[in-house]
């Protein structure tokens, strides 16, 4: 069966040996390359953490608590001034004086009580009554995202209008981007580096194998 598959390709014994005979070669020295590595020293390491300082840096990251007045798909215009109205209601209260968790709390019962929920039910995965998250820029809707960056410790944006109603959004606390010390980014860097440099010897390893390979064309 060999043979004839041999025949039909219009290749011989001889030239299947000489193709196992790369592939072997190129497995050896694949295999050579990925565990003989260069050791990327912390010379080497400092030297790159130097030179692209602006890499390194923790980004800026905030806490955040938000209040959903939701408003259905395909709502009738009426029914969005009532929510545009209550988000202005809520605001007005809250620089009244009144408590940003008794007022999310108030409008986590509201849509409740008008989807007809049971009390026993968990609460939205989206509940702002308890503390935020830290968050870094990107998470949120960019309207969101760019608002929220924008406020002012313990400061109040929105109503915010979005697909599935109005969003208000609570600033609790952030922390500025800072430079990262080269010993907390030590590790990551130095693979990084590595996988580089396999890579590129690699690319230069196929390209050497390719240049000496004989193409056999069908007749």
């Amino acid at each position: 069966k060999l043979l004839k598959q041999l025949k039909a390709s219009h290749r011989s014994i001889s030239d299947l040996k000489r193709g196992l005979r790369r592939e072997m070669a190129l497995r050896a020295a694949v295999k050579k390359l990925v565990l003989d590595p260069s050791v990327v020293s912390d010379k080497q390491a400092k030297a790159h953490y130097a030179a692209n300082s602006e890499k390194f840096k923790r980004p800026a990251m905030i806490k955040v608590r938000q209040i959903f007045i939701k408003v259905k798909k395909r709502a009738k215009k009426k029914t969005w001034k009532k929510a545009e109205a209550r988000a202005n209601e809520i605001v007005a209260k809250l620089k009244a004086g009144t408590e940003w968790a008794t007022l999310a709390k108030e409008e986590i019962e509201r849509h409740r009580k008008k989807k007809k929920l049971k009390k026993k039910k968990k609460a939205d995965k989206r509940d702002s009554t308890k503390e935020g998250k830290w968050i870094y820029s990107g998470s949120l809707l960019p309207d969101l995202d760019q608002l929220a960056f924008s406020l002012k410790k313990g400061e109040v944006g929105g109503p915010v209008k979005m697909s599935v109603g109005y969003v208000l959004i609570r600033l609790d606390d952030k922390r500025e981007s800072k430079p990262l010390a080269f010993k907390d980014v030590a590790v990551e860097l130095k693979k990084s580096m590595y996988a580089e440099r396999t890579q590129k010897k690699l690319v230069a390893l196929m390209k050497k194998l390719h240049g000496k390979a004989k193409i056999v064309r069908n007749k």
